[in-house]
């Protein structure tokens, strides 16, 4: 890969890094607002939706955070 190519990828990583970031500050702000919620408000399809939330979101973080090991692979390669 030349270095073109693989400045092009550094960038991506950077900007998919950035993105892990925004959204563990959402996730982060969303979980504490479901813990911070009643026990009954915790059962209501808002509750239920908020907690799904967080476990999608964290879930879209260790994908990405796979996706920036793998770059990194080609990057040192």
């Amino acid at each position: 890969m030349n270095k073109n190519k693989r400045k092009l990828l550094a960038d991506a990583r950077n900007i998919i890094e950035r993105a892990i970031e925004i959204i563990c500050g959402v996730m982060e702000s969303e979980s504490e607002s479901f813990d911070n919620l009643t026990d009954g408000l915790k059962c209501t399809e808002r509750g239920v939706a908020m907690e799904e939330a967080v476990e999608i979101l964290d879930d879209l973080v260790d994908k990405l955070n796979g996706s920036t090991a793998e770059i990194d692979k080609i990057l040192k390669g």
